[in-house]
């Protein structure tokens, strides 16, 4: 089901009820913006409120996939990547 929001920017849900909310799961791509920058994640794993994702890209620069870490979606508005 999906969220009637079309931001995630000040949804304050764990971040995991975000993106089931959006219909987002594992190896979906986000892309947010904010005023550092462009962050393409992928998401890796998703608890019952806890959402594991690695970085893919930062300002269109490939990023070394590091490690799974906990991402909140509270701070930039994330959008699916077509």
């Amino acid at each position: 089901m999906k969220h009637s929001s079309e931001t995630t920017r000040h949804d304050h849900r764990p971040a995991a009820e975000i993106c089931r909310a959006h219909g987002w799961g594992e190896g979906t791509r986000l892309v947010g913006r904010d005023a550092v920058g462009t962050t393409v994640i992928e998401i890796t794993a998703l608890g019952p409120r806890v959402m594991l994702a690695r970085t893919v890209s930062q300002d269109h620069r490939p990023a070394a996939y590091g490690q799974d870490r906990s991402w909140r979606l509270s701070d930039r508005d994330w959008r699916e990547v077509a």
